[in-house]
């Protein structure tokens, strides 16, 4: 379940009574808000779509506090309106900037850059601008260089300008120099790189199309590896870093390093269904995205393989969290129990 963790209430300094989080309907943002709903803070959670935000409400109920609800001011608005932003960010103390857009279609490519850019550069320039005490900023490990091969990459792993990165992760690496750029300028400011995030929500978003996905029978797999994290600990220790005198600094949030073939059994014995049993080969998967975009065109749906996540399905890039867990004495939740959690809240919400 969501932590609820006394602890939470030492470590929330007492000037810090008004808290801002962006992107608040989305996986990693929800969970930020139930984390904190128990603490004194008055909670402003930035939201654009009313459909999104009762899901959250579902979740709230999911994890038995719907009766802290009404804890939460919902605000509804876009980071890319620069005076909503300074308007919101008057008086508050911390900034939890967990919005974007996650998409591996090239078509997003002026999306991605539009929401995960040119929003963060809004975003802490309000911070600057109203004085925000601390902001945290929800990068990505696509940010960091990437060693396909084996090779554990760390916070130090350069991005390689001349590798081919996803419209994804050249948004994500943008955004996170936007952060930098404003911290030179004064803004108290700390960054997480989470790796895939796994936990309990839309199955039809972000990772959680992995689980629909294999529910509805995946019979292929890949080589690939990479590395997931329970939704429940990237939480924790952003609360963590944001209530810490840690600043100007990143962290790799990783639980494990795993092989997407084992990902799909653990989420295919969860769900009771069939695990993907045939190896798909590059052409195979060359030839299945093409047809997804066919099949898009004409049902108007977003294909759920693109060309740049069947090329990322064939890559091992692992990371390390040594130095998140050194710094924060943290560990991570293995990610069976990320799946168990998932799963259960698809299968409470009948969304199986």
């Amino acid at each position: 379940m969501a932590i609820s963790n006394p602890i939470f209430h030492l470590f929330l300094d007492s000037m810090t009574n008004k808290i801002l989080v962006s992107g608040a309907t989305g996986l990693l943002g929800s969970h930020v808000l139930i984390d904190l709903v128990n603490t004194d803070v008055e909670l402003i959670a930035l939201y654009r779509d009313d459909k999104a935000k009762d899901e959250v409400f579902t979740l709230f109920t999911y994890y038995g506090i719907e009766d802290k609800w009404d804890r939460v001011v919902w605000e509804k608005g876009d980071v890319l309106d620069v005076q909503r932003l300074n308007d919101l960010m008057e008086d508050v103390q911390q900034v939890y900037h967990c919005a974007a857009l996650v998409s591996f279609d090239p078509s997003d490519a002026v999306k991605l850059h539009s929401i995960n850019v040119e929003g963060t550069q809004n975003m802490v320039n309000a911070a600057l601008y109203c004085g925000v005490k601390k902001f945290l900023h929800v990068s990505s490990t696509a940010t960091i260089g990437q060693e396909n091969g084996g090779q554990v990459c760390t916070e130090e792993t350069r991005w390689n300008s001349d590798e081919q990165h996803t419209f994804y992760a050249k948004s994500k690496y943008s955004s996170e120099r936007e952060v930098w750029r404003a911290i030179e300028e004064g803004l108290d400011a700390v960054i997480v790189n989470p790796c895939v995030i796994i936990g309990p929500g839309n199955p039809n978003k972000s990772s959680g199309t992995m689980f629909s996905t294999v529910g509805n029978g995946l019979a292929f797999y890949t080589e690939g590896a990479n590395a997931f994290v329970d939704v429940r600990d990237v939480s924790y220790s952003m609360i963590l870093l944001m209530n810490s005198d840690i600043r100007s600094e990143r962290f790799l949030c990783v639980g494990e390093n795993m092989k997407f073939k084992d990902l799909f059994t653990l989420i295919a014995n969860e769900m009771d269904v069939k695990a993907p049993s045939i190896k798909a080969s590059r052409l195979m998967t060359s030839i299945g995205w093409r047809l997804m975009k066919v099949i898009s065109l004409f049902n108007g749906r977003a294909p759920k393989v693109t060309s740049e996540s069947a090329r990322a399905s064939h890559k091992t890039i692992l990371f390390s969290n040594e130095k998140i867990k050194a710094q924060l004495d943290i560990e991570f939740r293995p990610i069976s129990t990320a799946v168990s959690n998932a799963v259960s809240y698809l299968k409470t919400t009948r969304q199986l």
